[in-house]
């Protein structure tokens, strides 16, 4: 207890305060009595000393040397028999006590010294059992909540009221789990709080002042700023299990400062969110665990048994009725952030956040995807229907893929995605979706200012080519056909590739040619007698056009596989 409690404990049996009313809430540890000023050798700071003031009766300098000394020792305060040595204390030493905050109470003349130290001890012990028996009571509230089926969340909402301030609870990565009252914005100032995608995190960087030699803080952080012209404290306690942070409690002192039960209410819904922490990540470890060691056998096609993939698959929601194509999405490029660990952690939420908006948008499509994280991919396996022909299954994944990749880049600036999707196949063989819908992706990362959502089957003429083997034929292939006019574009700084290679996927079209050049149709027909005049070609001749295109093609082969500096 401090002063101040001891004080008005003892006030209705006639104790006065006569001095030092500023020293009032210093804290009170124990009591000490004394008769002899050698004894001063033996106090303590925190304590409080009571006397008969014999030794120092009808002597001011003596009471003001020992008042002083007291103080400096940082005694709490002393208490006066009234009326047994000591009449009345001068003016001088109640001014001075009043200048060093020393409290000096006056005890009535019925009172001895030891009833004076049963009563404060009398008093602690009735005020560390209330408050023993309060964190009982409040341990087992939250225990009821955890009994009851309740988890962070009631546990939030039940602290919030005990200790009437908003609270927050993050994980460990500084992700917001629940939270009570915490809705004002202002109260996310910038130096605690980072704004990632319109959601707010603890930032990692404050809490990593706080840790020495790598170890996380165990007590509470506190931090105060200024909401609104009134300073606000924010208590930050970490949620510590040995070495291992599970998460964090957050307190804004908005409403009233914290006492100490309040201290004691968080202490105890630590301890319950902590093993409700413990349980749900071992939970999740073991179920992401099962469901990752199938999906990475199922897409490297390691298990054989049909009944196997079956049950399994029904487990983590693949229907043996559908076929699935896999789509591999692959976020990058994150820009402005200042801290690794940070990054890694906003690049997972991301990744997570993904597969909602993909969850979302196939719902609206009606039908069920399944999303796992590996590694930097987020896979996706899209059902289609066995009866669909593979140009169906092909447009509707495509499509499906840019729905993603536009809600994508709506959603997060600064990033780049990629998606690469394979053809459908039968939940058995979905492995072979799954490399082609690797090889599409690693094709896109090769390309320049072309499409990022990419089906397996738009560079089938490329995979045709490639299985051949034979480089140095295709290279001469490349050097009949088109290298003239590649090595023009270069000399010249033109594009008359990019120009050929649309006015072939146009079909000849001028009109939809010079529409996706944006250019206009005159000067489409001047580039076109440019590249008839370089490749001694009418751009008649069906034969020589599949040449040209095959040629096209193989430039791309070679630039994609870095064999010809193309």
């Amino acid at each position: 207890m401090d002063v101040k409690d001891f004080v008005v404990s003892l006030k209705e049996k006639g104790f006065e305060l006569l001095s030092g009313i500023n020293g009032l809430e210093k804290p009170l540890t124990s009591i000490n009595m004394m008769e002899n000023p050698d004894t001063l050798k033996w106090i303590k700071s925190g304590e409080f000393l009571l006397t008969t003031g014999y030794f120092m009766k009808d002597d001011e300098e003596l009471q003001l040397n020992f008042i002083r000394e007291l103080s400096k020792i940082g005694a709490a305060g002393i208490g006066i028999k009234k009326n047994r040595y000591i009449l009345e204390l001068s003016d001088r030493v109640l001014e001075e006590a009043k200048a060093l905050s020393l409290p000096i109470i006056e005890i009535p003349y019925e009172f001895s010294l030891s009833d004076v130290s049963s009563m404060f001890y009398k008093e602690l012990y009735e005020r560390q059992s209330k408050k023993l028996r309060r964190s009982f009571d409040i341990h087992e509230q939250f225990m009821n909540i955890v009994i009851n089926g309740g988890g962070i969340k009631e546990l939030t909402e039940e602290l919030g009221d005990i200790i009437n301030n908003p609270v927050l609870i993050t994980d460990e990565h500084g992700k917001i789990i629940s939270n009570k009252n915490f809705l004002n914005h202002e109260y996310y100032i910038k130096d605690l709080f980072i704004n990632v995608n319109n959601e707010y995190m603890l930032k990692n960087d404050f809490i990593n002042e706080y840790c020495n030699n790598d170890e996380f803080p165990k007590e509470a952080i506190k931090y105060t700023d200024e909401i609104n012209g009134e300073e606000v404290s924010f208590r930050i306690k970490p949620i510590v299990s040995d070495k291992e942070v599970y998460g964090y409690i957050i307190v804004a002192e908005t409403n009233r400062k914290m006492i100490e039960l309040d201290y004691i209410a968080v202490e105890r819904a630590l301890i319950i969110i902590m093993l409700e922490r413990m349980k749900q990540k071992a939970i999740d470890e073991a179920k992401h665990f099962m469901r990752r060691d199938f999906f990475d056998e199922l897409i490297e096609g390691k298990i054989r048994s049909e009944n196997e993939i079956e049950s399994l698959g029904n487990m983590y929601g693949l229907n043996s009725l559908y076929n699935y194509s896999c789509m591999i999405i692959e976020i990058s490029d994150a820009n402005n952030i200042p801290n690794v660990y940070l990054e890694i952690s906003i690049m997972r939420q991301m990744r997570e956040e993904t597969i909602k908006m993909i969850e979302d948008k196939s719902s609206k499509k009606n039908i069920k995807t399944i999303s796992i994280i590996r590694g930097a991919y987020i896979i996706t396996f899209i059902p289609t229907k066995i009866s669909e022909d593979s140009k169906e299954s092909r447009e509707f994944t495509v499509e499906f893929g840019k729905v993603i990749k536009e809600e994508f880049l709506k959603r997060y600036n600064g990033y780049n995605i990629r998606i690469g999707i394979g053809k459908a196949y039968k939940i058995i063989n979905i492995s072979k979706s799954f490399k082609e819908a690797m090889e599409a992706n690693k094709i896109i990362k090769k390309m320049k200012n072309r499409e990022v959502v990419v089906h397996f089957d738009d560079f089938v003429i490329y995979h045709l080519l490639n299985s051949s083997g034979n480089t140095e034929a295709l290279k001469d292939f490349y050097n009949n056909s088109i290298k003239k006019l590649v090595e023009y574009d270069i000399e010249n700084n033109t594009n008359l590739v990019e120009t050929l290679e649309k006015y072939f996927i146009c079909k000849g079209n001028m009109s939809e040619a010079a529409k996706a050049l944006y250019i206009h149709r005159n000067t489409l027909l001047y580039r076109l007698d440019k590249i008839k005049e370089i490749l001694n070609t009418n751009l008649e001749n069906g034969e020589e056009n599949l040449e040209l295109q095959l040629g096209i093609h193989i430039m791309r082969l070679l630039s994609f596989d870095n064999k010809e500096p193309v």
